[in-house]
């Protein structure tokens, strides 16, 4: 396990607590859990997948993710054309 991707849980936990301020709606113990626990998984078998792909480390993988997420967002939102 990456610890860039073992990090981002916390990261993942804090967003899903700031997702239930703007609701004003606690989740139960359970949803969070159920929800935490996908989007680690998710996450993990995207790395896992593009690991195979680029034949590096698990964590020069997971930064390249990231990396690619980004990119991919900036060209969405068509910051810098």
């Amino acid at each position: 396990m990456p610890d860039v991707l073992a990090n981002a849980g916390g990261v993942v936990a804090s967003y899903f607590e700031w997702a239930q301020d703007l609701q004003g709606y606690m989740w139960e113990t359970e949803l969070f859990q159920q929800r935490l626990e996908k989007a680690m998984f998710d996450s993990f078998d995207h790395i896992w997948t593009r690991h195979k792909q680029l034949n590096v480390t698990m964590r020069e993988t997971a930064i390249a993710v990231g990396v690619e997420r980004i990119a991919e967002a900036t060209e969405l939102r068509g910051l810098f054309p």
